[in-house]
């Protein structure tokens, strides 16, 4: 279940009883915590600066929920391994 469902269904509960009770909407503060394989494919993702291969799309949601501010979509694989291609750098991606 996730956490927004089970904020759907505590919600219920609490309203369908003889008082109601305010449920606090916010995420919890380890909103970013993935537990994503290493088994999926490589795809390709790009943020508009530079390109870069994520072992599937639950490390590419991973990132994007770490890095708002680089947002990578899906791309065509392709584009990853074409010469010439703009691959991102360790410092574009935020690692130090």
């Amino acid at each position: 279940m996730t956490f927004s469902a089970g904020l759907l269904l505590l919600g219920y509960f609490t309203l369908s009883g003889a008082k109601v009770v305010i449920v606090p909407t916010e995420r919890p503060p380890n909103q970013c915590s993935f537990s994503c394989t290493d088994t999926e494919r490589l795809l390709c993702a790009g943020n508009g600066q530079c390109m870069q291969q994520f072992k599937g799309e639950c490390q590419i949601s991973a990132y994007n929920c770490e890095h708002p501010e680089k947002v990578f979509i899906i791309l065509e694989d392709f584009k990853c391994k074409q010469t010439g291609a703009p691959l991102c750098q360790q410092w574009e991606l935020g690692h130090n």
